[in-house]
């Protein structure tokens, strides 16, 4: 499944992931969103998040990434049959406080595999079935949103402007729920 080129490949995509390099652009604007703030969304037909009932936040994003967004397509050339990304991205006075990062792979098999890449790399990700989760608390997130801001990738530490990023950086949409 993979080779060296395709590991490099993938190995690039998480730092644009992590970084945020802009390749896409995008009308949308982060606060647009209407989304309500519900406690299970439904991420796939056996798979539903269920928001921590502690977490105490006013707003969250929802957003969706198929195979042509720039969240997945590197994944995918890589080798890896993963169909979707979800971002869940919480919010308290437009302060990031959890973000979510979940990939859904066509089996257990792929997310396994993409689950020991991202292990080779020192990241971590949880698997449930062929879903993979990352998670990210209040101090994780509000640090990597300042590191973007430093970096000169977004251009302040609240959540609206972490969340436009996955609108223009990665070719994200508002989440669509599964019927």
């Amino acid at each position: 499944m993979k080779t060296n080129i395709r590991f490099i490949t993938f190995i690039l995509a998480l730092c644009f992931v992590v970084t945020g390099c802009s390749l896409v652009s995008s009308d949308k604007k982060a606060g647009d969103s209407d989304q309500s703030i519900e406690k299970e969304l439904k991420i796939t037909e056996t798979y539903t998040h269920k928001t921590p009932e502690d977490l105490d936040y006013d707003k969250c994003w929802i957003l969706h990434g198929d195979q042509t967004s720039f969240m997945l397509s590197p994944l995918v050339q890589s080798g890896y049959n993963v169909t979707d990304a979800y971002v869940l991205l919480y919010a308290k006075d437009d302060t990031p406080v959890a973000y979510y990062n979940y990939y859904v792979a066509d089996t257990e098999k792929t997310a396994a595999a993409l689950s020991d890449a991202l292990k080779q790399m020192g990241t971590s990700a949880t698997q449930q079935g062929n879903i993979l989760y990352a998670v990210q608390n209040a101090d994780e997130v509000q640090a990597a949103v300042l590191a973007m801001q430093s970096a000169n990738i977004i251009t302040n530490t609240k959540a609206s402007s972490f969340a436009q990023m996955h609108y223009d950086n990665y070719g994200m949409s508002d989440y669509k729920p599964v019927k």
